[in-house]
């Protein structure tokens, strides 16, 4: 049982950071097509063209991907996704079963607590799917990087793919995202640590929370502390 979850969300807070630097501390969470940032060369067999979407054929063109079925993912351990295109593409990166999640159901909606029981609610997001599972799996401490909705300017909507204009979140969805994340954080699971992870001179604003229990560091002293907290653990 993994102790710390690291939550990758696709905000360009996160661009310059090397993830697979995570991997020793952790389950490494990552949203949509995050794994292509580190395909390796390990590849499984091309796909045919005609068998990739728009998205993936573009990034192929652009010389962002392959065109290979992935033989090795090294990161993320775990790839989450909501929407049924996105879905299909992991399918056809051939991410194995084990190695994702396909959201359903009632986990595609926001918490029915946090909508006193209601039964039709707003759609919850790839990040907090990630969030909640790291905790049904045993975590204690879950790490946020490139979560960009905890800024407030236009950086809370910076992505690092392209993707459907219908799914693109907007400044308002972030607000929303951040109300929603706060409750998650400090109403329902106030004894787990929630940590922000950002640059030291980013120098942008953030949005105030009220849980107690999610704060913030830096990537420059990211692995030092991680050292520090995986002795503490395992003590």
């Amino acid at each position: 049982m993994n102790k710390i979850a690291f939550v990758i969300g696709n905000g360009t807070s996160r661009k310059g950071f090397d993830l697979r630097e995570l991997n020793p501390y952790g389950t490494v969470y990552g949203c949509n097509l995050l794994l292509l940032e580190y395909e390796t060369d390990n590849h499984g067999p091309e796909i045919p063209e005609e068998e990739l979407d728009r998205f993936l054929l573009d990034l192929k063109k652009e010389g962002k991907f392959s065109g290979h079925k992935f033989a090795e993912i090294v990161v993320p351990h775990i790839s989450v996704s909501m929407e049924e295109y996105r879905k299909a593409q992991h399918v056809t990166l051939g991410v194995p079963e084990d190695r994702k999640i396909a959201a359903d159901g009632e986990m595609l909606l926001e918490d029915a607590d946090y909508h006193n029981g209601a039964v039709h609610r707003p759609r919850s997001n790839a990040g907090m799917i990630c969030m909640q599972d790291a905790i049904d799996r045993g975590a204690t401490h879950i790490y946020l990087l490139g979560m960009d909705f905890i800024f407030d300017d236009d950086q809370s909507t910076s992505n690092m793919f392209s993707g459907k204009a219908s799914t693109r979140a907007s400044y308002t969805d972030t607000l929303n995202r951040l109300r929603y994340f706060d409750w998650f954080c400090g109403q329902k699971h106030p004894t787990i640590s929630f940590r922000f992870v950002v640059p030291k001179n980013f120098g942008r604003p953030m949005r105030k929370l009220a849980a107690t229990n999610v704060d913030g560091t830096y990537y420059e002293v990211l692995d030092s502390q991680l050292k520090e907290l995986t002795t503490d653990l395992n003590e």
